[in-house]
């Protein structure tokens, strides 16, 4: 088995699609890199100056008016709540009054650079681990490889587990090396413009827990698609089923709030970052006096759903394998 992956990594390695994937995944890298640290450089003095000016008019409004923000921020919340809304911001003086950052006048924190990082680290590699693994797949088939492994190896589960296991190996590397450049990405940027380092040991902990989670959501969506590779025998078939599945999932729990549940959007989401709320529409049968409770999307049972139709996808792929002759 050590042999044939051996074997098999040197080949991924060495494919053009693979070659293609990464240097995207890099631009990407790249381009992001260079915006992050674009939006967080060093404002130029007149900027500046134009930035103390409207902090300064912000916080003699606040000043002056901070009672009556506080209550419009109460009533707002209060109104939310009565529709099941329960996530809510505290309506106190530290979250309302404006922060010198926002305008410019101070540089911001660097946390600033990793809002939003672990969705894009999940949306980034699971589509390079998905194009991998589906095209490493699907182009044994076209090309007819797949009949001279199995003249070199018979036993078709050693070939099968053999190419998932090095989908696994290099999906892990892949992730981890990315990850390891965007941390270091904008620690880099967070020195060159000054900015306030105010992540704590739980913050850091918590943002690399997150690219964890995501990194493994993206391996099983590796893996997952190259099962569907081994049912389809066709890179487009898999990238084309794994596109009408988000699509569809989208348009039926959008028509039917009750489905939410079963939304890839919604699992993603309660897996990367926690549990999710969302509110399901409870009307009487002609659509009137509708409720609309709130319901939570825990982690785990995203989990159980995400992973779910990934081991679906492989048990599918090894069942086609096994049974259907390979010409």
């Amino acid at each position: 088995m050590l042999r044939l992956v051996r074997a098999e990594l040197r080949r991924l390695a060495h494919r053009r699609t693979t070659i293609w994937t990464l240097a995207a995944l890099l631009l990407a890298l790249s381009a992001l890199g260079y915006g992050a640290w674009k939006s967080s450089a060093p404002p130029t003095p007149a900027q500046q100056a134009a930035a103390r000016q409207g902090w300064e008019e912000a916080r003699k409004d606040w000043e002056l008016n901070k009672h009556i923000q506080i209550q419009e921020c109460e009533r707002s919340n209060a109104e939310l709540r009565s529709q099941g809304v329960d996530s809510l911001m505290e309506c106190t003086e530290e979250n309302l009054a404006p922060k010198a950052h926002y305008y410019g006048v101070q540089a911001g924190p660097v946390s600033q650079l990793t809002t939003g990082l672990h969705f894009a680290a999940a949306l980034g590699l699971t589509a390079v681990c998905v194009v991998i693994g589906a095209s490493f797949i699907g182009a044994e088939f076209s090309t007819g490889n797949m009949a001279g492994w199995l003249l070199q190896e018979p036993r078709r589960s050693r070939v099968f587990w053999a190419k998932l296991l090095t989908l696994a190996a290099a999906s892990v590397g892949l992730c981890v090396v990315t990850c390891a450049i965007a941390l270091a990405g904008i620690g880099a940027i967070g020195q060159v413009n000054g900015l306030a380092w105010d992540l704590t040991s739980t913050d850091q902990v918590r943002l690399i827990g997150r690219l964890a989670l995501a990194s493994l959501m993206a391996i099983a969506a590796g893996l997952a698609a190259a099962g569907l590779a081994f049912l389809t025998r066709h890179t487009a078939a898999v990238l084309g089923v794994m596109a009408a599945l988000g699509v569809g999932s989208a348009i039926l729990t959008g028509s039917q709030s009750r489905l939410q549940r079963f939304s890839l959007v919604n699992n993603v989401e309660a897996w990367v970052d926690g549990p999710k709320s969302y509110l399901v529409a409870i009307c009487r049968r002609d659509g009137t006096d509708c409720e609309y409770p709130q319901r939570v999307l825990e982690r785990g049972d995203a989990g159980l759903f995400l992973f779910g139709l990934a081991a679906l996808a492989v048990a599918l792929g090894w069942w086609s394998f096994r049974r259907r002759d390979v010409a």
